[in-house]
């Protein structure tokens, strides 16, 4: 990535944040706790007619080619990752100019591998894409859990490096933007299928399930640890959870074991913080979603490209909105501006004066040799979702 002036960054992302522009996006949006994680989720308010927020949000792997960023840098450097924070947020407000509602805050989040590093197992960085994790579980046998040690705030996984970027993007801002600590937002069950894998702990559901309760059990008192050392070192108080919740899906577990095994973790979740801000799950919900509704206050739910919107609408509107998601693919880069049009038009007359919803284009990856024409699709999507959605 090439050096950029990180000061004037910082200047030109206060400026948009105190612009007539981002005070016209707040009136769509409602007050929630920081995001504490990337790719920023607003909490919708209630269009009963008149325009709908739209939000656009390109994966790393594609935010390089748009902007030159360095990922290998990016994930590694403080000054880097800032920068490019930064980037993609001038970015987003200058050229996709689409709802997001900016409030400045800048987050050294180590990637959606944050979580599962706290117990131990092995981070792989990459230098065109975020990183993941290795792939043998840290589980290989059910004795392995009694040697699993609460994860230490400090030292455990990735921590070391998000105190360093926490640290270090504070002495770089000098309090012109908020710097917010990242939160653990990573699931019990999911983090019980990765520190397990996944066809083992869907088996153990079936052969040990008082072993995968234990697992469950420990995970959960990690978290609640883990999250008092962090209200004690940013000195807050805990704010309500997000629930990253992808390995709860209905086309690998049923509703009966969502039920009997891992509701009552996510709802002791909910007391815990007070309540949920937002459920996500990019899987298909569809039959899980009579289950999702026994969590108790929960105040917005991610409906995927896989989810039935209708269904979604009819067990949880009013109380409960929605962060739409649509099919990178078949929605947007692949489809026609017919299809485009079309897609966006059937939602926002599904949803509009009946559930408080965003609707949302994400996770465009780098997919073949032609990746500035997949951004040029992009950018003209924004165009029709700005007509679809009566901002123009």
């Amino acid at each position: 990535m090439a050096e950029v002036n990180l000061d004037r960054l910082i200047d030109e992302m206060a400026a948009a944040v105190h612009s007539d522009r981002n005070a016209q996006n707040a009136r769509f949006w409602r007050p929630q706790p920081p995001w504490a994680r990337g790719n920023w989720r607003g909490l919708p308010a209630l269009q009963m007619d008149g325009q709908v927020p739209f939000i656009v949000e390109p994966d790393i792997s594609l935010w390089s080619v748009i902007l030159g960023l360095d990922i290998a840098r990016y994930w590694s450097d403080p000054r880097a990752y800032l920068a490019g924070q930064l980037q993609i947020n001038l970015h987003k407000f200058k050229v996709f100019r689409d709802n997001t509602y900016f409030t400045g805050e800048v987050t050294p989040w180590p990637g959606v591998v944050f979580e599962l590093s706290l117990f131990g197992i092995p981070v792989v960085w990459h230098e065109d894409r975020g990183p993941w994790i290795a792939s043998e579980p840290v589980l290989k046998e059910y004795a392995d859990l009694d040697k699993l040690e609460i994860p230490d705030f400090y030292k455990s996984g990735l921590m070391p490096r998000v105190h360093e970027f926490y640290a270090r993007f504070n002495e770089l801002v000098k309090d012109r933007l908020p710097v917010i600590f990242p939160d653990w937002v990573f699931g019990p069950f999911g983090v019980a299928m990765h520190l397990r894998g996944m066809q083992n702990l869907l088996m153990d559901t079936i052969l040990n399930p008082e072993w995968v309760q234990r697992l469950l059990r420990f995970i959960m008192e990690a978290h609640k640890d883990w999250s008092k050392a962090r209200a004690r070192f940013i000195g807050q108080p805990i704010t309500k959870a997000k629930l990253y919740n992808d390995e709860i899906d209905g086309n690998v577990i049923s509703p009966e074991l969502y039920q009997s095994a891992i509701l009552a973790y996510e709802q002791e979740l909910s007391a815990f913080h007070d309540g949920i801000v937002y459920f996500h799950s990019c899987g298909n919900l569809t039959k899980l979603l009579p289950v999702i509704k026994q969590i108790p206050n929960l105040e917005m739910l991610h409906v995927s490209p896989w989810t039935d919107v209708e269904k979604a609408l009819e067990l949880f509107a009013p109380e409960v909105a929605f962060d739409v998601c649509l099919d990178p693919v078949a929605d947007v880069i692949e489809a026609s501006e017919e299809q485009m049009q079309g897609k966006l038009a059937y939602l926002v007359n599904t949803l509009r004066g009946k559930a408080a919803f965003s609707i949302r284009a994400d996770a465009f990856q780098v997919m073949n040799d032609h990746p500035q024409e997949d951004y040029q699709k992009v950018r003209r999507w924004c165009e029709i979702a700005r007509k679809v959605t009566g901002q123009e």
